[in-house]
Parts: structure tokens; sequence; C-alpha cells
């Protein structure tokens, strides 16, 4: 459930995934609308859209996840499997939330638990220990989305910052845009930029993806990478 909030939820919605523990309940809580087309219903069904595509690949890869939109299905009948209570689905506008039921503890009318019962303190500890350990791997997940996130904005506004075209690279773009067939002699005599830095400049702009060569390596035309 935690793996499905965290892959699910929206990034662009300030607010972290939520995990609350009650006496009859468990609340899974995640950032975000629910995509116009999906309703309650079809969630229950088995409908899902992948919000986060590469955190969904990864879960995936890692197996945290199994076949798309077969998060939701399972847990209800995991929870009749177990004889739980049926799962309860919220749309709260701008979050998302999925109540998760205890069994109903028994006592006497004095108050005290039926024996049969008292197993379940040692399940509460163990699930307590769990929702601990869940959230904060939800949080880790979520700062380790956001990391990745920043470090590929970084990295593709570096890319950008490299692939900018310089004074002499502009010259040479207008050159091939004005003649795709022009030689580097003809490139020189166009630009007025020296032969040498002509020839220094070409295999670069290439690289870069600011040129293609067509065809031929020698003679074949050049094209602008628009």
């Amino acid at each position: 459930m935690i793996s499905n909030a965290v892959c699910h939820r929206s990034y662009l919605t300030p607010g972290k995934v939520q995990v609350a523990l009650f006496d009859d309940r468990l609340e899974v809580t995640s950032p975000g609308m629910l995509d116009s087309d999906l309703t309650l219903e079809k969630i229950r069904q088995g409908r899902s859209k992948i919000r986060n595509k590469g955190i969904a690949e990864l879960f995936s890869y890692m197996n945290m996840i199994e076949a798309w939109g077969s998060g939701i299905p399972r847990i209800y009948e995991d929870s009749e499997k177990y004889g739980l209570p049926e799962p309860e689905l919220l749309d709260m506008g701008n979050d998302f939330r999925v109540n998760l039921f205890r069994k109903k503890t028994e006592v006497d009318h004095y108050g005290v638990v039926d024996p049969r019962f008292l197993a379940d303190s040692s399940v509460k500890y163990m699930t307590d220990y769990a929702v601990k350990t869940a959230t904060k791997t939800a949080a880790k997940i979520e700062t380790n989305a956001t990391d990745a996130t920043n470090a590929t904005k970084h990295i593709a506004k570096e890319n950008k910052i490299r692939n900018t075209p310089s004074s002499d690279e502009f010259k040479i773009l207008n050159a091939v845009r004005a003649d795709g067939y022009a030689t580097q002699k003809q490139l020189h005599e166009m630009t007025g930029i020296s032969l040498g830095t002509i020839k220094r400049l070409l295999p670069k702009m290439q690289e870069k993806g600011l040129l293609i060569r067509i065809g031929n390596r020698r003679s074949g035309p050049w094209k602008i990478n628009e």
C-alpha cells in the first residue's frame, strides 16, 4: 500500500505520503487529486493511470509492485481472505486516502479482552513497527525521487548550456542554412572564420547535435538539426 501511494502520488502537490495508525484502522493518504478519467469504482476494478512512469518502472524492476492496477483489487481480496472489514477508498479532492480496517477485538461485559484475541497485542506491536518502518521508507523514497528529479533538471540545464551554439557556430549554421552543400573552404569564405577553426568546429557541432552530415562523410550535404 505504501509503495502504491508513493508511485501514484502527485509530486506537483505539496505534502508527503501520510501513514496514520488508529485503534480500528490504518490510513494511507497520498497527495494529488484523481485523474479526471478515474473514479473510485474504476480504481477498485483495477483501472490505473501511471502518474510517475519512472518510479513505477523502478518499483516494478525491484518487484515492489506487480501488474499495473493490481494493488487496490489485491487489497480487497486480501481483506476478504483474512476476514477483515472491506477497505475504504476516499476521494478527498486534493488527496486520495485508503483506509484498511482491523478485526474488532471482542471483550466481555467487564471490558476484558477475549483470550482468543490476546495474540492481537503482538500483532499490533508488529503492525506499529511496520508502519514506522514503512513511513521512513516512504519518506526516503520520496526524497530520492525528488533528488533524482532535481538532478535530471540540472543535467538538462547543463546540456542545454553546453549545446548552445557559440557565435562562430551560429555563423556556420546560417551559412549551412543558405547552402547545405558548402565545402569547408566555402564555409570559410561565407563566414570569415579561419579554415582551421571551421575544421575544428564542424565535428564538435556534430557531437552537440547541431549539424548532421547526410550520405558521404566528405561530399554529402550538411543538415541543421532543428
